[in-house]
């Protein structure tokens, strides 16, 4: 049996102490000698499964005109409803379909899949993404092909750049058909005046692959100005293959200065709003020549700050000069995009601009 449990309170009162026994009423029983311990239900788990009967595919050899299909076929041999949350290609030129969305256990389903390989060129392989309820979230199907293009250019994308701002730069590009009788009828530069273009003609010949083509060579010529910059145009190729009677390719070009700096761009990763960062540039000549700098000042964005400017070497005149800029962002900002212009007495090149990039964050 339990037993009573009592308190004595003493009271001193002028000195005469007086004892009094004060009972407390007695504790109640516990409800159950047992220790009970609650815990949260676990999360409930997927019981469906999409099983596919192959997950690879290869369409072989094919011409870059033919768009070629292929199903994969799948069951839920699981004992739930499966479904399928989203279906993604990594490729603009595969495109996956279902026919539905949701499979109750032991249904079966396809995944269509279409590739249009059109601009591709030798062998490949691409992914479709299934993100569903099975138990592992996700399924990948692959699709593989070996494309010949109908037309190739080679290269695909053509850079002409140079330093000397009076003298045009050429570059050769091919253009490879696959008939008899394959020629290239004209190539326009579109969009740019500075490009011109011209057919220079077209031969037979066999590649390394034992394929007989005809292969013809356009001439590519950039015409810089004194103004320095890059400068982009599209060249259109027409051909008598009806099949790709115009291909399009990219032309680019980059007049370069003579003056130039190391590093190219700044970056500022990270930078904390309020705090000051010191960052160097080289500033040198390619032609090692003598310029002077004349000053150094921000362009208009979030940061602010000072330059100092000195010769690399003052025995050495054509050694370049080094800038100490201690930069200081205003406030935190995702993307920075400013310049930095630095003045020149070099004509032509009065004013050379660094961009200044990077991520300002805030450091409250």
């Amino acid at each position: 049996m339990r037993q009573r449990l009592t308190a004595h309170i003493v009271l001193g009162i002028a000195g005469v102490c007086t004892a009094a026994a004060v009972a407390l009423p007695p504790l109640a029983p516990p409800k159950s000698d047992k220790l009970i311990i609650t815990r949260a239900e676990p999360a409930k788990r997927s019981l469906a499964r999409m099983d596919f009967a192959r997950a690879y595919h290869d369409f072989g050899s094919m011409m870059d005109n033919e768009v070629h299909e292929t199903e994969f076929e799948f069951t839920n041999t699981g004992s739930e409803a499966l479904e399928i949350l989203s279906v993604r290609a990594d490729c603009g030129c595969t495109v996956p379909e279902l026919d539905k969305t949701l499979y109750e256990p032991g249904e079966t389903g396809t995944v269509h899949v279409t590739l249009n390989p059109e601009g591709k060129s030798g062998s490949f392989e691409r992914q479709v993404t299934l993100l569903t309820n099975d138990v592992q979230g996700a399924a990948t199907l692959v699709i593989a092909a070996d494309v010949t293009p109908i037309v190739e250019v080679v290269p695909s994308v053509l850079t002409l750049s140079t330093t000397d701002r009076k003298k045009p730069v050429t570059r050769t590009m091919s253009v490879t058909g696959r008939t008899e009788d394959f020629e290239v009828t004209g190539a326009i530069p579109r969009a740019s005046e500075r490009f011109s273009a011209k057919v220079l003609g077209t031969e037979t010949i066999t590649t390394r692959f034992g394929e007989t083509v005809r292969r013809a060579t356009i001439e590519v010529t950039f015409h810089p100005t004194d103004e320095i910059g890059e400068y982009t145009a599209q060249l259109e190729i027409t051909t008598n293959d009806p099949r790709r009677a115009i291909v399009r390719t990219q032309l680019l070009s980059r007049v370069y200065g003579d003056i130039y700096s190391t590093p190219r761009n700044i970056a500022f990763r990270g930078a904390i709003a309020g705090e000051t960062v010191t960052r160097k540039i080289r500033l040198n000549s390619r032609s090692g020549e003598s310029f002077n700098v004349l000053g150094v000042q921000f362009g208009a964005g979030n940061f602010s700050g000072t330059a100092a400017f000195e010769p690399i070497d003052p025995e050495n005149e054509g050694a370049g000069w080094l800038i100490t800029i201690n930069a200081t962002p205003g406030v935190s900002e995702s993307r920075v995009m400013q310049q930095l212009l630095i003045t020149t007495d070099v004509k032509g090149e009065e004013t050379v601009r660094i961009d200044l990039r990077g991520v300002v964050v805030d450091g409250q």
